[in-house]
C-alpha cells in the first residue's frame, strides 16, 4: 500500500496557516452571570474581544442574571446570545442605558430579557444592530433607540417603558417583523427622516400614540394591527408619510382617530385594510395644512373620514 504525500511543503504550511487564521477570526466566549468563577460579566467578555490582536467573528453565550450596563463600542460581527432565559438588568439606578451599541457593525442580540435603565438599548453611531426574540421592558425613557443607524427586529417585545417602545431618529432605519409593542408611553416614534417597515406586528395599549411619524419620516405597515392606544393609532405630521400596504392592516379601538394627518403629510391605503371603530369618531382625519390620502374613501373597511380625493 502506498501513501499519497504532497511533494510541496508549502501546501502543508498554507493549510496550517489557514486553520490558525480561522481560529483567530472566530471566537466563542461563555459568560455565567450566576457563577463566582470564570467570566461572570458580559463586559468582561467584551473587553477581551476589544483587546484581541485580530478580532473577527465572535459569539458570547450568556446564562444567568446579569446586573450590569453593557457598552459595545467599535466591534464588528459580534453575536450576543442568551441561554436558558438569561437577563440583563440595569445596575445604574436608571442613569445609564442597559446596552449601548456604538460605531459597530453586525451586532446581533437575541433571546434576552432586558430590564430598566435610562433606555433599554441604544444603537447609534452608524451601527448595524440585529435583535431577535428579546423582551425590552421597564426603562425610564425608551425601550430601544435607533439613532443614525440601521436595525432589524424579529419577534421582539418592547413593553412597559416610560417613554417610547421604539424610537427611530436622525435618518435611522428599522425593519421589524413579528414584534409586539405594548404598554409604553408611545408605541413607535419616528423623527427627522426616519424610515421604518413593520410587518405582522401588533402595537397596542400604549398610553399615547401607537405610531407617531414626524419631520419627513416614513412608516410602512404590511400589515400591522394597531389597537387600543389612548390617542391616535397613527399620527403623521410635518411632511411625513404612512403606507398601509397589501391590505390586512387593522386600526381599531384607538382613543383618537385610526390615522390622523397634519402638515403636508400623506397616507395610502390598500383594499382589505380595516380602519374603523376608533373612539375619536372619525377613523381617517385630514387636518390642515394640505394633508392628502389615496384610498381613504374606498379601502378602510367602511370607516369614517373627512378626507377628499380627486
Amino acid at each position: 500500500m502506498h501513501m499519497l504525500v504532497s511533494k510541496s511543503p508549502s501546501a502543508w504550511i498554507c493549510a496550517v496557516l489557514f486553520l490558525l487564521v480561522a481560529a483567530a477570526q472566530a471566537e466563542t466566549l461563555r459568560v455565567n452571570c450566576n457563577s463566582k468563577k470564570g467570566l461572570t460579566h458580559i463586559s468582561q467578555a467584551i473587553n477581551i474581544l476589544q483587546h484581541a490582536e485580530s478580532p473577527g467573528s465572535s459569539t458570547i453565550l450568556v446564562s444567568g442574571t446579569c446586573n450590569e450596563n453593557v457598552v459595545i463600542q467599535s466591534l464588528d460581527n459580534l453575536t450576543l446570545t442568551a441561554q436558558a432565559g438569561a437577563s440583563i438588568n440595569d445596575s445604574s439606578e436608571g442613569n445609564a442605558d442597559v446596552i449601548d451599541i456604538g460605531d459597530s457593525r453586525r451586532v446581533s442580540i437575541s433571546g434576552f430579557t432586558i430590564n430598566g435603565g435610562a433606555n433599554g438599548v441604544v444603537c447609534f453611531g452608524a451601527s448595524l444592530c440585529r435583535f431577535s426574540g428579546n423582551t425590552v421592558q421597564g426603562s425610564a425613557n425608551y425601550g430601544v433607540v435607533v439613532n443614525e443607524s440601521q436595525a432589524t427586529f424579529t419577534g421582539d417585545t418592547l413593553q412597559n417603558n416610560g417613554g417610547r417602545g421604539l424610537s427611530v431618529i436622525d435618518h435611522g432605519t428599522a425593519n421589524a417583523f413579528g414584534i409586539s409593542v405594548q404598554g409604553n408611553g408611545d408605541g413607535i416614534v419616528l423623527n427627522s427622516g426616519a424610515y421604518v417597515v413593520i410587518g405582522n406586528s401588533t402595537i397596542q395599549n400604549n398610553q399615547r400614540f401607537g405610531i407617531l411619524a414626524s419631520n419627513h419620516s416614513t412608516v410602512r405597515c404590511l400589515p400591522c394591527t394597531i389597537t387600543n392606544n389612548s390617542n391616535d393609532g397613527v399620527r403623521l405630521q410635518k411632511e411625513s408619510e404612512g403606507a398601509f400596504d397589501f391590505g390586512g392592516n387593522a386600526l381599531t379601538g384607538n382613543g383618537g382617530a385610526g390615522v390622523t394627518l397634519l402638515d403636508l403629510s400623506f397616507a395610502s391605503f390598500d383594499p382589505g385594510d380595516v380602519i374603523t371603530g376608533n373612539v375619536g369618531g372619525t377613523d381617517v382625519v385630514c387636518n390642515p395644512q394640505f394633508s392628502a390620502t389615496r384610498g381613504a374613501l374606498t379601502n378602510i373597511g367602511g370607516g369614517k373620514t373627512n378626507c377628499t380625493e380627486p
